[in-house]
């Protein structure tokens, strides 16, 4: 059982130092899947008529859009130049 957590430790610590290494500009490729996902919601909402409330849906449109914007323009001029 001591042998399963040291390769489960040696896996974290490993995975640790990968992240801990990788550019900030990097992660911006998650946020890009994030804000979509989050603008789709309100989009459907709004859409759909949804029991979300108007201003739940439509202000999920706007962080949608703005996060999209933002995390798109960062991961084409650092990730993709």
């Amino acid at each position: 059982m001591r042998d399963g957590r040291r390769r489960v430790f040696i896996k974290i610590t490993k995975s640790f130092i990968l992240i801990v290494t990788m550019r900030p500009e990097f992660f911006d490729v998650f946020g890009i899947f994030t804000f979509l996902f989050v603008g789709g919601v309100g989009a459907w909402s709004l859409v759909r008529k949804k029991p979300l409330p108007r201003w739940i849906a439509v202000l999920l449109m706007l962080i949608g859009i703005a996060g999209l914007a933002i995390d798109g323009t960062m991961v084409v001029l650092f990730v993709l130049a």
